[in-house]
């Protein structure tokens, strides 16, 4: 079974869109969730000061694309992505784990808790679904409409 994370706008699009390789949380992610993709949701929410700040620059280049606020796809999947690991704080010690360049994507975090992200891609058509707070389960129908999206668009790139 599929998980989400329900993202409010822009940062939902950012992951999939952009170069966005952290989402910041309050709490770590559950550990049996590492290593898992999990299906990017972009909630009803729209946060109009980080849209200005993506178009500013704030974020860098890739950000800047951001599409206009009503142009923002919202209540819906709108992608995928990989929880590689997590991190707290600054940098602790132990995290990130062995073979991830945190570095690259410092920009991003706001902490307290950065999740790590890596394959991140969007699907062709957002598919409605209601959000929920936290690490949710993704509805069967939901989650076989975004496999069979996925598994079209790597025949395609085969």
């Amino acid at each position: 079974m599929m998980r989400a994370l329900t993202l409010h706008q822009p940062w939902a699009w950012a992951v999939v869109h952009a170069d966005k390789g952290v989402e910041n949380r309050p709490v770590a992610p559950p550990e049996a969730l590492i290593g898992d993709d999990f299906a990017v949701h972009a909630g009803l929410v729209v946060d109009e000061a980080a849209h200005a700040d993506f178009r500013a620059g704030r974020y860098g280049d890739a950000a800047r694309a951001v599409p206009d606020l009503d142009k923002l796809v919202r209540g819906a999947v709108i992608g995928v992505a990989r929880l590689d690991d997590y991190v707290r704080g600054p940098f602790f010690p132990d995290k990130p784990r062995p073979g991830r360049d945190f570095s690259s994507d410092a920009r991003w975090f706001a902490g307290p808790v950065g999740n790590l992200l890596s394959n991140r891609r969007a699907i062709a058509s957002p598919i409605p679904c209601r959000g929920m707070q936290g690490w949710w389960p993704v509805p069967a129908p939901v989650e076989a409409a975004v496999r069979e999206q996925l598994a079209r668009e790597e025949h395609r790139h085969g």
